[in-house]
């Protein structure tokens, strides 16, 4: 399903996103996917393991991306309640 969706891992996989509350061991449960055409927006994508919250297994993953802003000239909109219609 994922290769039919185009998509990409954004996390990298030697990273692991899960701590086990038993064994203690590392794994990786969770997965950043992203579009094909969108993964050269991404700038970082990592684990945040100092912010681990308390009785939590799973540790917070922040992702980055690089978005442009196009802007674009404004342009006047006429009014046409100031129009004077007998000049017009």
């Amino acid at each position: 399903m994922i290769a039919k969706a185009s998509l990409e891992l954004a996390l990298p996989s030697s990273i692991p996103t899960h701590c086990h509350n038993v064994t203690k061991l590392w794994s990786r449960l969770d997965h950043v996917f992203i579009s094909e055409n969108s993964i050269g927006m991404v700038t970082a994508c990592d684990t945040l393991t100092e912010h681990r919250g308390i009785n939590t297994d799973h540790i917070p993953i922040l992702t980055e991306l690089s978005l442009g802003l196009v802007t674009s000239e404004v342009k006047p909109i006429p009014n046409f309640r100031d129009m004077d219609w007998k000049e017009f």
